[in-house]
C-alpha cells in the first residue's frame, strides 16, 4: 500500500491515531489496525467493480443459505453485498441464461447424434 499510494499510508495513520491507542495492548492496537484496513478497503471498492462482482457472489451466498430480505438490504447498506431485489433479479438472468445454454446444448448434441445414427 505504501509503495503504490502513499496518500493511504496518511489516511491511514490517522485514522489510527483517531483511534486514541493510549493505554491499550499490542493485540487490541493490532485489532483496530485490521478494522482500520477493511474500511479503508470498503471506502476503495465503492467503485471497484471487481469488488462488486465480489458483492454479488456475497449476496448470492446469503439468499442461498435462507439470509432474510432485511439481512441482505442492511448488509447492502453497509457496502457487503447488493440489495435484495438486485439479486432476484441476478438469479432471475441466471436462471434464465442457464436454459438457454441448456436448450443450445442439447439442440447441438441432438443433432450431432441423428447425423451420427443416419450415417450408420
Amino acid at each position: 500500500m505504501s509503495n503504490k499510494h502513499p496518500g493511504f499510508v496518511h489516511f491511514f495513520n490517522t485514522l489510527v491515531q483517531s483511534t486514541n491507542l493510549k493505554n491499550k495492548n499490542q493485540k487490541t492496537i493490532e485489532s483496530i489496525k485490521k478494522k482500520i484496513m477493511v474500511l479503508i478497503y470498503q471506502l476503495v471498492s465503492i467503485r471497484n467493480k471487481h469488488c462488486t462482482y465480489f458483492k454479488d457472489d456475497i449476496g448470492l451466498f446469503l439468499v442461498g443459505t435462507g439470509t432474510s430480505c432485511s439481512g441482505i438490504n442492511t448488509l447492502s447498506n453497509i457496502g457487503l453485498s447488493i440489495t435484495y431485489r438486485s439479486l432476484i433479479n441476478k438469479m432471475n438472468k441466471i436462471e434464465k441464461d442457464h436454459t438457454l445454454s441448456v436448450l443450445e446444448y442439447l439442440k447441438k448434441k441432438v443433432n450431432n447424434f441423428i447425423y451420427i445414427y443416419n450415417i450408420l
